[in-house]
C-alpha cells in the first residue's frame, strides 16, 4: 500500500466523509474568474463580478460582486424556466432525409433555458440584474446584467474567459410592457456548421446556438426596450425545403417561398417575424466589411447563419425587423472586419423613444401589465338575524329568569301587539296563540 493511501486512511471519519461529501459539488461547479472588457465602456463608475459560479445540482448561481465604493458582497441567484422559450414550446421533428444520425436533444429534452434573480446576500441591496441562461450536460452559457455590465459566458469558445460590455443605463425595473412572438426554423447545416474553422463544428447542437440567442435577445430586449419575445414553436427543415434551387444562395426568397407555403399550417400569420437559421449562409458573403450571416426582409423574415457572436447577432437582426435606427456604439451598429465579435451590444434611450412613437404593429402585440392585481373586497355577508324567540325556544326552560319556559306571563305588560311583533322580548303574542289553536279547533269541530 502506498504511503499517499495510508495517510488518507489516518484522516478522521468525518473529514474524510466532509471531503467526499464536498467533492461532488466541486464537481457540478462551474467557475468563471477571469473577464475582458469589450466594446465601449463610459468612464461611469460601476461595479464589477469577481466571480461567479454555476451550481448544477442546485439550478442557483453565486455571484461575488465588488461595488464602487470596493466593498465585496455574495449574492445568491435563483434560477427559474425561461419565459421567452418555455417547457411547453411545441417542436416540430425533422422529417427523415434530415440527417442519417440525429443530434443530441433535438426535442429540446435535457436543454434548460432559465431566468434568474438574486434571492440573498449578505445584507446588501444587490444592483439592477438579470439572467438569460443555458444548460446542456451540466454546463452553463448565456448572458447575464448585474449593474451596467453584461457578461457574456460564450459556449462556442473553449476559454473561460467571460467577455464584459457595457450595458445602457437606465432606471426601469426590467419588466417589459409588451410580448411579441417569433419562431425559429433551423436546418441541418447549421446544426453542424464551423464557423470558427476550427474543425470542430457545433457538435451537431446548432438548435441550442440559435435557441440561446432568442432567450439573450428577450432580455436585451426587456431591458432597453420593454418589449418581451415568446417563441411560440420550433421547426426543423431540411436546407433543400428553404432553398431556391435556382439560386441556392437566394436565401431569403427561399424563406418566403417556404413561408409562403407553410405559414398557415404552422400558425405563423400572428408572428412578427420567423427566424431562419441557415448554415449556408456563413459562406454566402465573401466581402470582409458585410455581414457573414445575412438578416431581414420586410417581410418580417430573419435569414442568419453562425458567428462568434451569436449570442447577440439574432437581437442585431430583430432590432431592424422592429425598425430600430442604426445607431453608433449601439447593437444596430455592427462595424466588424471578419470574425470580429459585436463590440457594442445594447440599445440607447434615443433608439428606445423612437421604437416607442413607432411600436410594433398591434396585431402582433401583446400588452404586458406588470401591476399587481387588484383584489376586490368580498361583499359583506347578509347575516340574517334569527328572531330571539326562536333563539329561547331552544334553549333550556331553566335559562328563562321567570321560570316559565318558552311562555312568559306577559299579562302584567302594556305592551301592545305592534309591539311585541317586532321587539323580540322573549314572550308569544296572541295572535301567535292564537294561530297555533286553529289546527285544533278545526280537528275537534271534524269530530
Amino acid at each position: 500500500m502506498s504511503r499517499r493511501s495510508i495517510e488518507i486512511r489516518k484522516l478522521p471519519a468525518a473529514l474524510l466523509a466532509a471531503l467526499l461529501c464536498f467533492y461532488p459539488q466541486l464537481a457540478t461547479a462551474q467557475v468563471y474568474d477571469s473577464f475582458r472588457l469589450v466594446g465601449n465602456h463610459p468612464a461611469t463608475a460601476s461595479g464589477f463580478v469577481t466571480s461567479i459560479t454555476f451550481n448544477a445540482d442546485t439550478d442557483s448561481v453565486t455571484v461575488d460582486y465588488l461595488n464602487v465604493a470596493g466593498v465585496s458582497s455574495v449574492f445568491e441567484a435563483a434560477l427559474t424556466p425561461a419565459v421567452s422559450i418555455p417547457a411547453t414550446t411545441p417542436v416540430f421533428m425533422p422529417p427523415a432525409e434530415f440527417l442519417d444520425t440525429l443530434p443530441p436533444s433535438l426535442d429540446l429534452d435535457q436543454i434548460d433555458f432559465y431566468n434568474g434573480r438574486f434571492v440573498s446576500a449578505d445584507g446588501t441591496e444587490p444592483p439592477g440584474h438579470w439572467f438569460r441562461l443555458t444548460r446542456f450536460n451540466d454546463r452553463f452559457s448565456g448572458v447575464f446584467r448585474i449593474d451596467n455590465r453584461l457578461y457574456a459566458i460564450n459556449r462556442y469558445s473553449a476559454d473561460p474567459t467571460v467577455l464584459v460590455h457595457a450595458a445602457q443605463p437606465n432606471t426601469n425595473r426590467f419588466l417589459p410592457n409588451r410580448r411579441v412572438k417569433v419562431s425559429a426554423i433551423i436546418d441541418e447545416e447549421y446544426l453542424q456548421a464551423d464557423t470558427l474553422d476550427d474543425g470542430l463544428g457545433m457538435d451537431n447542437i446548432g438548435h441550442l446556438f440559435a435557441l440561446e440567442s432568442i432567450n439573450v435577445m428577450d432580455g436585451l430586449l426587456t431591458d432597453s426596450m420593454g418589449i418581451s419575445v415568446l417563441l411560440e414553436q420550433l421547426i426543423y427543415q431540411p436546407s433543400s425545403a428553404l432553398a431556391v434551387n435556382a439560386q441556392l444562395h437566394d436565401v431569403i426568397t427561399g424563406a418566403q417561398n417556404w413561408y409562403r407555403s407553410n405559414a398557415d399550417a404552422f400558425g405563423l400569420t400572428d408572428n412578427l417575424a420567423t427566424l431562419y437559421f441557415r448554415g449556408t449562409v456563413s459562406g454566402t458573403n465573401t466581402s470582409p466589411d458585410s455581414h457573414p450571416q445575412t438578416a431581414q426582409t420586410s417581410d418580417n423574415i430573419v435569414v442568419q447563419g453562425n458567428s462568434a457572436s451569436y449570442q447577440f447577432a439574432t437581437a442585431h437582426y430583430f432590432g431592424a425587423v422592429l425598425g430600430i435606427i442604426s445607431e453608433p456604439g449601439t447593437l444596430q451598429d455592427w462595424q466588424f472586419s471578419g470574425a470580429q465579435a459585436l463590440p457594442n451590444v445594447h440599445w440607447s434611450e434615443r433608439q428606445r423613444s423612437l421604437l416607442e412613437l413607432n411600436p410594433p404593429p398591434a396585431e402582433y402585440t401583446q400588452t404586458i401589465s406588470n401591476d399587481e392585481p387588484q383584489v376586490a373586497s368580498p361583499p359583506d355577508e347578509t347575516v340574517n338575524e334569527v328572531d330571539s324567540q326562536l333563539v329561547i325556544a331552544e334553549s333550556p326552560e331553566s335559562s328563562n329568569p321567570s321560570g316559565n319556559g318558552l311562555i312568559s306571563d306577559d299579562f302584567g305588560n302594556e305592551t301592545t301587539l305592534a309591539d311585541t311583533t317586532t321587539s323580540g322580548g322573549g314572550s308569544v303574542d296572541w295572535l301567535f296563540l292564537w294561530l297555533l289553536l286553529i289546527p285544533g279547533l278545526r280537528i275537534f269541530h271534524n269530530r
